[in-house]
């Protein structure tokens, strides 16, 4: 009895502080199915994770494959566009050197009178502009040219009082002794400046009674001239010039002097001559 009593009491004392065998079989088998049912539901979700990590790789392999094929359609487009140009570049080069084969026969062909006329045209063009600065005077009496540049400076600071124009001079035409002075201004406006004033002014002057001044013109454009003139004249036969440059000296009478003369405005008395 009393060992039975020391037993029980022994269980006992087991019972309240270490566990039994079966205790720790029990406790080893719960955390065994705790670990299963983690276990369990880890691989639930990391299947859940999968899938969609799978359906995400579907979803844009599929996306990047419609992009490749977007991408080849509209490569394939540009290339028959670029075909399309090419062959279209192609037939313009060919129509374009075809006309230019065509041009060039034409002006091959071209009649001899056209290509003077425009030769001539070409001509004409660059003499008005090389006469574009110039004019002449006319009846003035054959000198050294130093006393022709003294002559025209004097002259242009009378009629253009206060104008800084500069000039150059020499005669022109053929031999004689009112061969015609041909000036060169520097400006196209001064030009224009001397001979305004000359239709204005140099009738005042009586020292300057037999001269006159004009524009440096071409042929064609004295023809012009001459044919205007006619018209307003009622004359049928104008007069037709020879030269490119008027060589002709003016016509005289006395002291009257009869073409392109400027009357005075008023009368002045006569100037002494210089001593």
């Amino acid at each position: 009895m009393e060992t039975n009593g020391t037993g029980n009491a022994d269980n006992g004392q087991r019972g309240n502080g270490d566990m039994t065998i079966q205790d720790m079989y029990a406790k080893l088998l719960e955390h065994q199915i705790g670990i299963k049912a983690d276990l369990h539901k880890r691989c639930e979700v990391l299947e859940t994770n999968s899938n969609t990590v799978v359906r995400r790789l579907e979803e844009n392999t599929a996306a990047l494959m419609k992009r490749i094929n977007d991408v080849e359609t509209e490569q394939k487009r540009l290339n028959d566009e670029q075909r399309k140009l090419n062959e279209q570049q192609g037939k313009i080069k060919e129509d374009l050197n075809l006309h230019i084969h065509e041009v060039q026969g034409a002006i091959s062909n071209m009649d001899n009178a056209m290509v003077r006329k425009i030769r001539d045209e070409i001509f004409e063009m660059d003499r008005r502009k090389s006469k574009l600065n110039n004019f002449l005077i006319m009846g003035v009496e054959q000198k050294s040219e130093e006393e022709d540049r003294k002559f025209v400076l004097e002259l242009v600071g009378k009629i253009c009082p206060g104008e800084s124009i500069g000039v150059k001079t020499q005669r022109i035409g053929e031999s004689g002794n009112f061969r015609p002075i041909l000036v060169s201004t520097e400006k196209v406006r001064d030009k224009r400046r001397v001979i305004d004033a000359s239709r204005k002014e140099l009738g005042n002057f009586p020292e300057y009674s037999r001269i006159y001044i004009k524009p440096d013109l071409t042929v064609k454009q004295r023809e012009e001239l001459g044919r205007k003139r006619a018209i307003k004249s009622g004359s049928t036969s104008p007069a037709q010039p020879k030269n490119d440059t008027p060589y002709q000296t003016p016509a005289v009478v006395g002291k009257r002097k009869l073409a392109f003369r400027i009357p005075a405005k008023a009368k002045h008395p006569k100037l002494k001559p210089k001593q």
